[in-house]
């Protein structure tokens, strides 16, 4: 996701290459494995988990908040999140901050991926 988030809704080949190699491997039937080749070369839709929602709507709020080196994303600034948070008056939950820094930490790869 963090990639999508990174680069567009452009699928990774890479990635659904091994995906599909992995279901292969897993036994998945012929009908499945076609179902996922299809949608993930012309979904328009990203994929979060409940359980990840939180942190994904947080990181829409603060993704200004990152910081950089002239084209190179040095990650999240936390000071600056955690007063953003403090001055909103939201309660940091440890799950969603976790999760937060974990999305920001791929969102980061995958922006100075595209960079170097």
């Amino acid at each position: 996701m963090a990639h999508q988030l990174a680069k567009g809704n452009a699928a990774d080949p890479k990635e659904d290459a091994a995906f599909i190699k992995q279901m292969e491997a897993a036994g998945a039937p012929k009908e499945l494995i076609e179902k996922q080749r299809m949608s993930a070369a012309s979904s328009d839709e990203i994929e979060v988990l409940n359980a990840c929602y939180p942190a994904v709507e947080w990181f829409f709020q603060v993704y200004d908040l990152l910081r950089w080196n002239q084209h190179f994303c040095l990650g999240l600034d936390v000071v600056a999140v955690e007063a953003d948070a403090r001055m909103r008056g939201i309660e940091i939950n440890p799950t969603d901050y976790q999760n937060l820094r974990t999305l920001t930490a791929y969102y980061s790869d995958a922006i100075n991926e595209e960079s170097a």
